[in-house]
């Protein structure tokens, strides 16, 4: 029942939510850059444990309440799997998706959906995949605009990933991210 919310219910939810008709508003930036610092929680067929992670993050407001968003994020692992001497591992997870304002006022609800990629280094055990690929990963999240530039909110995301370095066949690898982060605006 689960899988089948995840995989059916939630895409149409947010398609949607997307379709929605909203008001025109004023804009209070166009471009956004900001910080994010947060989680990133791997499931074990992963192969990588769970860990903390900092990024950067930027908008670009194109019309009718959707920006243009991209992510870099790096985070601290460790080999999984039940190793002995588990390696410590650093992974890259850049994005590049939509995003779609629900409000343009002081608080912004937003949801949106992402291509992304996930990279490990440090790993020479040959124990899990090199490269994992998100496909559309959807996420959620508010921003509160404290002053006029300045914006504090969190975001949430789940992933579901295909592995690139072998047959493309998906594997039940799922990642869920939640950060909070501070953005500017100009």
């Amino acid at each position: 029942m689960r899988a089948a919310f995840l995989t059916r219910i939630a895409p149409l939810a947010l398609l949607a939510a997307l379709c929605l008709p909203g008001s025109a508003q004023a804009q209070f930036t166009n471009h956004s850059i900001g910080f994010e610092a947060g989680f990133f929680y791997l499931t074990p067929e992963v192969g990588a444990t769970s860990g903390p992670t900092l990024g950067i993050n930027s908008t670009l407001y194109l019309d009718h309440g959707v920006d243009l968003y991209f992510r870099a994020q790096a985070g601290l692992h460790q080999e999984g799997g039940g190793m002995p001497n588990p390696k410590n591992l650093i992974g890259v997870f850049p994005a590049l998706g939509l995003r779609y304002l629900f409000s343009q006022e002081d608080f912004r609800p937003f949801v949106g959906g992402c291509i992304s990629y996930l990279h490990f280094f440090g790993s020479d055990s040959g124990l899990f995949p090199d490269a994992l690929f998100a496909v559309v990963p959807i996420f959620g999240g508010a921003e509160y605009y404290v002053a006029s530039n300045t914006a504090i909110g969190f975001q949430v995301e789940y992933h579901r990933t295909l592995v690139l370095n072998e047959t493309l066949l998906v594997h039940n690898a799922n990642a869920i991210a939640a950060s909070a982060k501070v953005a500017w605006g100009f």
